[in-house]
């Protein structure tokens, strides 16, 4: 009995791990525009309920921070032209994705410990 998954030779499950992998990129570049809008209304709350406390010069340099990074990946999302037709610049475009995820998430977590009092007991719950 022939088992089609065992003759695959490595250049046919490299293609195959290739695709995939590109397609995991398309998806994650299909949903980018969620995402943004996502990360913008989620710092919203943070912005007004910071705006006249203490935290109001921090809230807003994070806020501004925040915003450049959204538009620096809503560019990315609209301007990669066509120049993405092989596998090769696929992948690099999923590079630069992964990279502008990681610094989207450095501010936030820039956010949390600006933001976050650890003296007063009303942040902790």
């Amino acid at each position: 009995m022939r088992h089609p998954w065992r003759a695959q030779n490595s250049a046919t499950v490299s293609e195959y791990e290739n695709e995939i992998l590109a397609e995991k990129i398309r998806v994650v570049h299909r949903n980018t525009p969620m995402i943004l809008a996502g990360n913008l209304l989620g710092s919203a709350p943070l912005l007004i309920v910071f705006w006249h406390g203490d935290y109001s010069t921090r809230v807003i340099l994070w806020s501004v921070l925040l915003y450049i990074m959204l538009a620096i990946r809503m560019l990315h999302y609209h301007f990669p032209g066509s120049a993405i037709v092989t596998h090769r610049e696929t992948f690099r475009y999923g590079i630069e994705q992964v990279l502008l995820i990681f610094l989207t998430g450095c501010i936030w977590g820039i956010g949390g410990a600006i933001l976050f009092d650890a003296d007063n007991i009303n942040n902790i719950a």
